[in-house]
C-alpha cells in the first residue's frame, strides 16, 4: 500500500533550480524576440531606401532598344556604306587622269563591293586608250578595264562612247 500512497501524494513544488532554469528559458525567449524584431525594423529600413533610390533611378533609366525593321536596317546599312565609300580616292583618281578630249557623263560607285563604273564620250579612240592609260596608272583604283566601245555620231560629230570599270 505505501506504492499508493507515493501516487495519492501532491507532487513537490519546483525547487529554485526549477525556476531559474525557466526564468533564463524565458528571458533568452524575450531577448530573441527583441533581436528579431529589432532586425525586422532593419529590413524594412532598407527596403525603404531602396524604393527611394529606385524611384530617384527611374529618372534616369535608359529606355529599352526596340528590334529595328528590316526597312530600317536596310537604310542604316545604306548609310554605313555610304559613309565608308572611298569618296576621296575615287574622286582624286578620277581628276588625275582627267583630260580635256574625254567628257565623263556617269559615274556610278558600288559602294559595296568597292567598284566603279564610268560611262562617258571620247573625242576619238587615241583619246580613249590615253585616258584608259591615266586610270590605270591611279594608285586608288586597280583592275580598270575598258567594256564597252562604240562610235557614235551626234549634230555631225563623231565620238567614241565608252564604259570603264575597275575596283578601289
Amino acid at each position: 500500500m505505501n506504492r499508493h500512497k507515493k501516487l495519492l501524494r501532491p507532487r513537490v513544488r519546483l525547487s529554485a533550480l526549477g525556476w531559474s532554469a525557466a526564468g533564463a528559458l524565458l528571458l533568452g525567449a524575450m531577448l530573441i524576440g527583441v533581436a528579431i524584431e529589432r532586425q525586422e525594423r532593419v529590413v524594412a529600413a532598407k527596403a525603404l531606401e531602396n524604393e527611394r533610390v529606385r524611384v530617384r533611378l527611374a529618372r534616369f533609366a535608359i529606355p529599352a532598344v526596340k528590334p529595328m525593321d528590316p526597312e530600317q536596317a536596310k537604310q542604316w546599312q545604306t548609310l554605313k556604306d555610304d559613309r565608308e565609300f572611298p569618296w576621296n580616292r575615287g574622286f582624286k583618281a578620277i581628276e588625275g587622269a582627267a583630260t580635256k578630249d574625254i567628257e565623263l557623263l556617269e559615274f556610278v560607285p558600288d559602294k559595296v563591293h568597292r567598284h566603279l563604273m564610268l560611262r562617258g564620250e571620247a573625242k576619238d579612240n587615241a583619246a580613249l586608250i590615253e585616258y584608259l592609260d591615266a586610270l590605270t596608272m591611279q594608285p586608288h583604283l586597280r583592275a580598270v578595264h575598258l567594256v564597252r566601245r562604240q562610235p557614235a555620231k551626234r549634230e555631225g560629230l563623231v565620238f567614241v562612247e565608252f564604259e570603264i570599270r575597275g575596283k578601289f
